[in-house]
C-alpha cells in the first residue's frame, strides 16, 4: 500500500462531511481511514469542476499540486 512505500495519501470528494457515514456504511468500507487526508465540500469554497478541493488536498498533504497525482 501507499503508506508503507512512504506516499501520503488524500481523498478529495465533492461530498459534505456529514454525508460520508452513510456513503462509507453502503459501500461496507471507511475509505476514509485509509488516507492520511480527508478533503470534503467544506474545506473548499468550491466544488467541480473547480480545482479547490485538490488544492485543499495538496495543502493538506504538504505538497504543491504539481507534486501530486490525481
Amino acid at each position: 500500500d501507499a503508506g508503507r512505500m512512504g506516499v501520503r495519501t488524500a481523498l478529495a470528494t465533492s461530498s459534505k462531511r456529514e454525508h460520508l457515514p452513510v456513503t462509507f456504511a453502503a459501500c461496507g468500507h471507511d475509505f476514509g481511514a485509509d488516507v492520511h487526508e480527508l478533503v470534503t465540500a467544506d474545506d473548499a469554497a468550491e466544488s467541480k469542476p473547480e480545482p479547490d478541493l485538490t488544492h485543499a488536498a495538496a495543502a493538506r498533504l504538504g505538497l504543491e499540486p504539481s507534486d501530486c497525482v490525481l
